[in-house]
């Protein structure tokens, strides 16, 4: 009888575990729309619903909603400008476009100072964005930032990107060992890059064009 108890009770967390324990999911945009999942209790990625019928369309805006830290969302190179209306949900899983001169994120239909693409705490950790344009953000366009003495959104990495014309270009806040590699960082209109915090360091940058900012690069 004992052994029966302590089966069962190894088969229960056994079931705990794998129910807890999900596998990296890619979420393919394929809308330039802006609309939210329809629903994000069922699991699926989807504007539409159960209720109301799936659509088989996916925003950036809808991946942004369901993806985690082990997820990638990828945009479709037939999506050449997507416009958000309002701002995005900080990403939690690495994001890929079909390359800058192809994918373009346009904050321009926001009003206010805005930030464009945001990785906050430790969701954010050893995340990655690149392939994509973000331009026309009153605010940040991407911004990276941790949390005091944690940091959080550590190892993260921008490359192959094109910010420009927003309210500022890339802010490193409170973050270690970020990479910047091969991005275009131009007539933004406060600095191009802005790195701020005392525990922040290791940061690596090479190969990009940080020209026509108010400021290159600020340090605090």
């Amino acid at each position: 009888m004992k052994l029966f108890h302590v089966m069962r009770l190894a088969v229960s967390l056994l079931l705990m575990v794998i129910a807890s324990w999900s596998p990296a999911a890619t979420f393919t945009v394929n809308s330039s729309g802006d609309e939210d999942d329809g629903d994000l209790s069922d699991g699926i990625c989807d504007t539409g619903n159960a209720r109301d019928g799936y659509t088989g369309l996916i925003t950036l805006r809808a991946a942004m909603e369901n993806g985690r830290s082990s997820d990638t969302i990828v945009i479709l190179s037939s999506l050449v400008v997507i416009s958000p209306k309002t701002v995005l949900p900080a990403l939690r899983a690495s994001l890929s476009g079909a390359g800058y001169d192809t994918t373009v994120i346009d904050g321009s239909e926001i009003a206010g100072a805005v930030a464009g693409i945001r990785l906050e705490g430790s969701e954010a950790a050893g995340l990655s964005v690149s392939n994509l344009t973000v331009v026309s953000f009153g605010g940040i366009g991407i911004a990276v930032r941790g949390a005091p003495v944690s940091g959080g959104a550590d190892d993260c990495t921008i490359q192959n990107c094109s910010i420009v014309g927003n309210g500022e270009g890339l802010r490193l806040e409170g973050v270690n060992n970020a990479i910047v590699r091969k991005c275009i960082i131009s007539a933004n209109t406060g600095n191009g890059i802005t790195m701020l915090s005392e525990f922040a360091q290791d940061h690596t940058s090479g190969g990009h064009l940080n020209i026509g900012n108010r400021t290159g690069v600020g340090l605090n």
